[in-house]
């Protein structure tokens, strides 16, 4: 069992003892909570699990050695992070695509890139949910501002693994 797994087991038990020690039914509350999120994200994850996997399937190996390996240097890390951009839905989809294109031999600048990319510039929810509510002002300087950051975490990433500049 991973360390990470271990770790949200302990903080699940710490969390459900103190609940249970509050008064007025904070214990049962905080479970139909948990149950209502569950049921909502478990079909979620199981369907972008299987699209991972279709995924993985259906890309051919040497388009990923092609433009997303690590030996693709900039230029992959640029294209990781157009394609993270363009990712629709939530980490229940973008996360499992990432790790298939990873062990399809995607490197690893490349997809810090395409995560990076998918969490500040997803333009499903630029478009969905950002320019409605705070306009396009306001849009523009954040993603002018913040337009550097795949690029350069995929950088850092390469140096960080050891792979050089990519």
């Amino acid at each position: 069992m991973a360390a990470t797994t271990i770790f949200l087991y302990l903080v699940g038990a710490v969390l459900a003892v103190i609940a249970y020690r509050r008064p007025r039914g904070t214990y049962s509350r905080a479970l139909r909570l948990a149950f209502g999120q569950l049921v909502q994200t478990f079909p979620r994850v199981i369907l972008a699990l299987i699209a991972a996997g279709f995924i993985a399937e259906i890309v051919p190996g040497r388009l990923i050695a092609g433009w997303l390996d690590a030996d693709s240097g900039f230029a992959g890390v640029a294209v990781a992070s157009l394609i993270g951009a363009v990712i629709p839905g939530g980490p229940s989809l973008a996360i499992p695509m990432a790790a298939v294109l990873f062990k399809a031999g995607a490197g690893t600048p490349q997809m810090v890139a395409l995560v990076t990319a998918w969490s500040v510039f997803a333009i499903h929810r630029i478009l969905g949910n950002e320019v409605p509510l705070v306009g396009w002002r306001f849009t523009l300087v954040r993603l002018v501002s913040a337009g550097w950051a795949p690029l350069l975490c995929g950088l850092a990433a390469g140096l960080i693994a050891g792979i050089g500049p990519a």
